[in-house]
């Protein structure tokens, strides 16, 4: 999907016109390392060395969580939307590429209410998504019908046309809903079942455990379960807020964004900033990649190799190598995990990029950091 797009760039400011400004590369990769770092295999693909050359010269700044932020809010603070919990519901909304009229994003207050399954090991929930390919409109249609029965005269249930995506539109704005961090930062991990039951209060759990109860035992859901899928046992509030319409203040650094993604998209025509799916021309821009988070919410390893390879290969290693002749001005790199974020930048006049003639005569340009060591360093 990404896999050429720093390679186009590149072409680009060779072959192009000469940019007077500088240019500004900002990879947004939530999930760029393995959760489990005493895995045998976190640190055990083959680009590792290349990775951790960047993460050893670039200056590091890590700023923990908040109880509901996540790599959406961490990503809306980019474009400009620096609330304390940015309208993510609208924002996802707005971005919805066959939704057929964007306004209905803008002016009320909307929630994340997305369909997921929550079981139980031990004292710990464990949140599983459900897979758009499993749902079909009928079925989508009939739990939100009970649904909007069950709180009829308090808001409105919906879906997008990504079935798997749905919303609630409370009619008071001053009800205190749950507002809880995105489903990405809690897939694949074990969640506290008391700390959750304390995030969410005593309406917020009212609020779920009525949802929980209209869910149990419906028709579609016994007839997922016949088929050996996932039931639909509850939802996950998130990314409530409204988004109004004039516009923000403050412009994003970066001129264009990349990446195939619903709140990206939104977040573009929320800040008039230029977006394209895969390809880019030479300007100052962000890329979002998602493949990483994708594979940790699906606890596949192989999967996570395969897109951190990939990464270092078509977007960091190019990127060091135009940082090294001057034609990139500057990497920013921001990745977001379940815990906080981590944002790593290297500027193009930092020595580390270009070794001396007596270190290249000597074959000692630099010592070649150990990844696993160097994380080990932050936590210190």
């Amino acid at each position: 999907m990404l896999h050429s797009i720093h390679s186009q760039v590149v072409r680009h400011m060779h072959l192009g016109t000469p940019s007077r400004s500088p240019m500004h590369l900002t990879l947004f990769v939530p999930d760029l390392l393995w959760p489990d770092h005493e895995h045998p295999q976190a640190f055990d693909f083959d680009q590792a060395p290349a990775l951790a050359r960047l993460l050893s010269l670039a200056d590091l700044s890590i700023t923990p969580y908040g109880a509901s932020d996540s790599w959406e809010s961490v990503l809306a603070h980019c474009f400009g939307f620096h609330d304390t919990q940015p309208p993510l519901g609208a924002l996802r909304l707005l971005g919805q590429t066959a939704t057929a009229d964007v306004t209905q994003a803008y002016g009320r207050t909307l929630l994340c209410a997305d369909p997921v399954n929550l079981d139980f090991i031990q004292q710990s929930l464990v949140l599983s998504p459900i897979n758009a390919a499993t749902l079909s409109r009928e079925a989508v249609d009939a739990l939100i019908k009970s649904l909007n029965d069950e709180f009829a005269g308090e808001g409105s249930f919906f879906s997008s046309d990504t079935l798997s995506q749905w919303y609630f539109a409370p009619l008071d704005t001053a009800s205190h809903l749950p507002n809880l961090a995105a489903c990405s930062r809690l897939l694949g991990r074990r969640i506290d079942a008391d700390e959750s039951r304390q995030v969410l209060g005593r309406e917020g759990l009212h609020w779920l455990n009525r949802i929980q109860m209209c869910l149990n035992s419906h028709p579609v859901n016994d007839d997922r379960d016949r088929h050996g899928l996932p039931v639909i046992n509850s939802i996950w509030p998130w990314g409530m807020g409204t988004l109004n319409s004039t516009g923000l203040n403050e412009r994003p650094e970066f001129e264009l964004a990349i990446g195939d993604n619903d709140l990206l998209r939104g977040l573009c025509i929320a800040s008039n900033t230029p977006h394209a799916d895969s390809a880019a021309p030479g300007t100052s821009c962000l890329l979002l990649d998602t493949r990483l988070a994708n594979a940790i919410a699906q606890d596949d390893l192989d999967a996570w190799h395969v897109a951190i390879n990939a990464l270092v290969l078509t977007q960091i290693e190019p990127a060091m190598a135009q940082l090294q002749k001057g034609t990139l001005s500057s990497l920013t790199l921001i990745a977001p995990d379940a815990h906080g974020t981590y944002r790593w930048r290297l500027q193009a006049d930092h020595k580390g990029l270009r070794p001396s003639w007596l270190q290249r005569l000597l074959g000692n340009t630099r010592q070649k950091p150990d990844l696993k060591h160097l994380i080990a360093t932050w936590s210190r």
